[in-house]
């Protein structure tokens, strides 16, 4: 069964870029949402007290990771 992943991102953020270029080298599907153009997904990262960006959601559960490879576990 295939994981639902969500990444949180902004325009211009470098470690957003990096992270979706990991990801699309991993061949892993992400839908990504991007709190510059999306209310909604901002205030949903906020809600659940995170501010920092980017922010990785799998399966509605934000994860915390400090290297890429952290994110594996995970799916």
């Amino acid at each position: 069964m295939s994981k639902n992943i969500v990444v949180y991102s902004n325009t211009g953020c470098a470690k957003c870029m990096m992270l979706k270029k990991w990801l699309d080298m991993k061949k892993i599907a992400y839908d990504e949402l991007n709190i510059s153009e999306n209310q909604d997904a901002r205030n949903h990262l906020i809600d659940a007290g995170l501010r920092q960006l980017p922010q990785v959601e799998i399966d509605d559960n934000f994860i915390e990771f400090e290297e890429y490879n952290d994110i594996l576990e995970h799916l």
